[in-house]
């Protein structure tokens, strides 16, 4: 829908889009072993992670991958405009020798 606000026409209604981080590729999660998947393979199949934190379980790696769109008048809470959104979430956690004692991930494949 576009809009004419005051004699200013908005035509067109482009969109933009936003992305974060790069996809994530499901078949690399899947090969992820406990106890024998390295640090060094991680950081390979998947680049270097948006975040790093050590904590008491270990080092923990957060890789994140955001994609969405919105309208170029966007106004959510009055209910014009719009956009999608969606994303993936891979979260690794270390042993002190630098193995993968967990993972998860959240979201699911993007072409």
């Amino acid at each position: 829908m576009c809009l004419s606000l005051a004699g200013l026409s908005l035509g067109g209604c482009a969109k933009s889009a936003t992305l974060e981080g790069k996809p994530i590729p499901a078949d690399r999660v899947a090969g992820i072993v406990a106890g024998r998947t390295t640090e060094a393979e991680i950081r390979e199949w998947f680049g270097p992670p948006a975040d790093v934190v050590v904590t008491n379980a270990g080092k923990v790696l957060t890789y994140q991958y955001r994609k969405g769109s919105a309208g170029l008048l966007s106004l959510p809470l009055l209910g014009i405009g719009g956009g999608t959104a969606s994303g993936q979430m891979l979260i690794v956690t270390l042993d002190d020798r630098g193995r993968v004692v967990r993972h998860t991930f959240i979201g699911g494949p993007f072409q």
